[in-house]
C-alpha cells in the first residue's frame, strides 16, 4: 500500500519561512531586519498551537505521552546534537584557548538542553551576545521549546479534564502571570527563560481552542496535511491528527497587548489561514524553506560567527555575507534531503544510538586540553610554579644601578642603560608595569647582552602613535613624545631583542573591532619599525584590574595580619577577565599573525585555574595586587618569574642555534 505525498499546511510552512528568514537576516545584519528576532516568537506561537492539536487529537495517557515525547526527541535532539558536536570540532581549528575556553562552558549548557537558563548563573544579555563569538547562542530557543514539550502533556492533562470556558480562562491567567514574570525579571534572564515564554506557547494554544467550537466542532478533513512547528512532526498518528486542518477561528476576540502584539499577530495568521488554499503563502519557495527551517536555525549562526572569526570582523562584510548564506543553504539542503529524512522514518532507536553517539564525540573535544601556546606566544608553554617558598617569594628586588638613569615626571617616567658581557643589544620599553617590572626583566636577562636600554613612562603604549587617546590631552601629548623617544632609542641601541612590559587600556582595550582597525594597523606599522632591526619583540598580554577597594583591603589585613576576605570575594571568574580584555585578545591575535617577530607572554593565566582567577595567595598569605587594584605586588611577579625568565632563555637559546648556522 503507498502513502500519498505529504501535503503541508500552507500557512504554517509560509510562516516558518518567513520566521526564519526575519532570523537569519537580524543576525547576519540588525539593520537587514531590526526586528527579526521576533521570527522566534512565531516558532513558538506555532508550537503552541500544534502541541494543543496533536495532545487533543490523541489524547493523553502515558503510552500516548511518551510516543509524543519519543517524536519529538528523535526528530529534534540528534540535529541539535550533530551541531554542537561540529562546532566542538571546527572550534579545535579556528579558536583561541580563550574562546574554547568559554565554548567549553556554552557547550556543556546545550547538551544538557539548558543553555536558555544559562543567563541565571552568568551575566551576559542575548543582544550583547550578538556581538560576540560564541558559536552555540542560539540554542536558547531549542533548549526552551524541548523544556516546553517536557511539560506540555501534563499542562494538557489537566486542562482537557475540565470545560472550554474554563480552559481558556486558566490560560489566560497563566498567560497573565507568564507576562507579568517576563516584565518584572531583568531582561537578559527573561528572554530565554522558559516561564517568561510560556504565554506565547499558550497563545498559540488559546487560537486552537477558539477555532474550536464548544460542544459542535466544525473540521474540514484534508488527507494527509501534515503540519510542521520549530520542527517537523510525522508519524502516522499525527498525521492522521494534523490532516484535520481547523476553520478559521474568531481570533478578533482576542484582547492584544503591546508586548505580545507580534506573537499575536503570527497566532492570528496561524489559525486564519490553516484552512483553504493561501495562493502567496503556498508558494513553493515558502514552502520548501520552512520544509528546510530547522536545520537553516541550527546551521547559520556557527556559520555566521565562524565567518566574522577568522575574518576578525565585528560585522559581517558584504562578501562573507553572500558566503555565509551559500554554506548555510548548501548545508542544510543536504541534511535535510539526508540525515533528516532518515530521522524522519527510521525508529527511535536509531536516533538514540546517534544521540549517544554524538554526545560522547561532544564529551571528548570537551575534555581534550586546550594548548595555550596558539593563544599568545609563538614558543613552548611552561608549567605553572607550583612549589613555593613563600619567604623567598615575598623579597622585593632592588632597582639596579643604571648609567645615564634619569628619573622625570615626578617618578613616572624613568630610563637608563647597562653594559653587559653579550654580543648584541636589549632594549627595554613600557609603561608603569615595566616600570615597576624592570627588576626582574633585569635579573632574567642576567647581563647577556651587550647594551642594555631601558625606557619607561606610566600610561603609555609604545606602539601607539598617540597614546591613550581617550585620556587628558595632557598625557596623550607626552605619549606621543614618549614614542618619539622610543623611535629614537631604537635607532641608537639596533637591538636585537625588544622586551614590552605594558598594562593595557584605552581604545585597544574598548573599542569594538574594525574591518581596518586602527588600533592594529598602528599597532603593527609600529612593530614594523622595531622589526628593522630586533629580531624578537615580546610583549605581555593583559593583566587584570580589580576593585581598588579590594585591593585596599587586602593590603591592610595583610600588613596588619588579620584574617584576609574570604575566597569567594576576593577572587573572580576568568571568563570576567576574557569578556574585559576580548577586544584586546582580538587585537593581540590579529597582530601576532601579521607580525612575525612578535610573541606574546601570557600573564593572567599564572594566577587563575579554568575557572577562577585569584587575587590573593591564601598559601602564603600575600596579595597579588598594590592598592591600586592595577599592578603587580613583588611577590606577584617573584610568581610570575619563572615564565619570563623560561620565555627569555628559549629567546636566546634559538638566537644561539643561529649563529651556529
Amino acid at each position: 500500500m503507498t502513502t500519498a505525498p505529504h501535503q503541508k499546511s500552507g500557512a504554517v510552512q509560509a510562516l516558518r519561512a518567513l520566521a526564519i528568514i526575519a532570523v537569519i537576516l537580524f543576525h547576519l545584519k540588525k539593520s537587514f531586519a531590526p526586528n527579526g528576532f521576533l521570527g522566534v516568537d512565531i516558532f513558538f506561537v506555532i508550537s503552541g498551537y500544534l502541541m494543543t492539536m496533536i495532545l487533543t487529537k490523541s489524547g493523553i495517557s502515558i503510552d500516548s505521552t511518551l510516543t509524543f515525547l519519543q517524536r519529538r526527541i528523535k526528530r529534534i535532539v540528534p540535529l541539535y546534537l550533530l551541531t554542537i558536536a561540529s562546532v566542538l570540532i571546527a572550534s579545535r581549528l579556528f579558536l583561541l584557548a580563550k574562546d574554547l575556553r568559554i565554548l567549553r562552558i556554552d557547550a556543556l549548557w546545550s547538551l544538557g538542553l539548558v543553555s536558555n537558563m544559562q543567563p541565571l548563573f552568568h551575566e551576559f544579555d542575548y543582544f550583547e551576545e550578538l556581538t560576540e563569538y560564541k558559536l552555540l547562542t542560539h540554542t536558547w530557543s531549542l533548549a526552551a521549546e524541548l523544556q516546553y514539550y517536557l511539560i506540555v502533556p501534563l499542562l494538557m492533562l489537566l486542562l482537557l479534564s475540565i470545560g472550554f470556558a474554563k480552559r481558556i480562562l486558566i490560560a489566560l491567567v497563566i498567560i497573565s502571570a507568564s507576562l507579568g514574570l517576563q516584565i518584572s525579571l531583568p531582561p537578559n534572564i527573561a528572554f530565554g527563560f522558559l516561564p517568561c515564554r510560556v504565554w506565547q506557547f499558550f497563545f498559540g494554544l488559546i487560537v486552537f481552542e477558539l477555532s474550536q467550537k464548544p460542544k459542535q466542532e466544525s473540521i474540514n478533513r484534508e488527507n494527509g496535511k501534515e503540519y510542521k512547528i520549530l520542527v517537523e512532526v510525522e508519524s502516522e498518528d499525527e498525521e492522521k491528527a494534523q490532516s484535520e486542518s481547523i476553520k478559521r477561528a474568531p481570533c478578533s476576540l482576542f484582547p492584544s497587548s503591546l508586548l505580545c502584539g507580534f506573537s499575536y499577530f503570527s497566532a492570528i495568521l496561524t489559525c486564519y489561514f490553516s484552512t483553504g488554499p493561501t495562493p502567496i503563502l503556498d508558494l513553493w519557495i515558502l514552502q520548501y524553506i520552512g520544509d528546510i527551517s530547522y536545520i537553516l536555525y541550527l546551521v547559520h549562526w556557527p556559520v555566521i560567527i565562524l565567518l566574522k572569526y577568522v575574518s576578525f570582523e565585528e560585522v559581517i562584510t558584504p562578501q562573507n555575507i553572500s558566503l555565509a548564506l551559500l554554506i548555510t543553504v548548501t548545508i542544510s539542503v543536504i541534511i535535510h534531503h539526508t540525515l533528516e529524512q532518515k530521522f524522519i522514518v527510521g525508529s527511535f532507536f536509531y536516533a538514540l544510538a546517534w544521540i549517544a553517539a554524538l554526545i560522547a564525540i561532544s564529551s571528548i573535544f570537551i575534555l581534550l586540553p586546550i594548548q595555550e601556546i596558539k593563544e599568545t606566544s609563538n614558543f613552548q608553554s611552561f608549567p605553572s610554579n607550583h612549589s613555593k617558598d613563600c619567604v623567598k617569594l615575598s623579597k622585593t628586588l632592588d632597582f639596579p644601578k643604571l648609567e645615564n638613569f634619569k628619573v622625570t615626571l615626578g617618578g613616572y617616567e624613568k630610563a637608563g642603560q647597562d653594559t653587559g658581557n653579550g654580543s648584541f643589544n636589549v632594549l627595554l620599553l613600557g609603561n608603569s608595569f615595566m616600570r615597576f617590572g624592570f627588576p626582574h626583566f633585569y635579573k632574567a636577562l642576567n647581563k647577556r647582552y651587550k647594551k642594555l636600554y631601558f625606557h619607561a613612562i606610566t600610561t603609555c603604549m609604545p606602539f601607539e602613535n598617540s597614546g591613550v587617546v581617550d585620556r587628558k590631552e595632557e598625557w596623550s601629548k607626552r605619549c606621543n613624545g614618549s614614542r618619539i623617544e622610543d623611535l629614537k632609542l631604537l635607532e641608537t641601541a639596533k637591538p636585537k631583542m625588544i622586551f614590552i612590559s605594558i598594562g593595557y587600556s584605552g581604545g585597544f582595550v574598548k573599542q569594538k573591532i574594525e574591518a581596518n582597525d586602527s588600533w592594529v594597523k598602528e599597532a603593527v606599522n609600529s612593530f614594523n619599525i622595531f622589526g628593522k632591526y630586533a629580531d624578537f619583540i615580546v610583549i605581555d598580554t593583559p593583566f587584570y584590574a580589580i576593585s581598588s577597594g579590594i585591593a585596599d583591603d587586602l593590603q591592610k589585613r595583610m600588613k596588619k595580619k588579620i584574617p584576609p576576605m574570604p575566597k569567594e570575594k576576593s577572587q573572580f571568574l576568568f571568563k570576567k577577565y576574557l569578556d574585559k580584555y576580548k577586544y584586546a585578545f582580538k587585537r593581540i591575535e590579529m597582530i601576532r599573525k601579521k607580525c612575525t617577530k612578535c610573541h606574546f607572554v601570557e600573564v593572567q593565566s599564572e594566577f587563575c585555574d579554568e575557572a577562577f582567577c585569584q587575587s590573593f595567595d591564601y598559601d602564603c598569605g600575600r596579595t597579588l595586587y598594590t592598592t591600586d587594584g592595577i599592578h603587580m605586588t613583588d611577590f606577584a611577579k617573584n610568581l610570575l618569574y619563572h615564565r619570563l625568565k623560561a620565555e627569555i632563555d628559549i629567546i636566546y637559546t634559538i638566537t644561539d642555534q643561529k649563529k651556529k648556522r
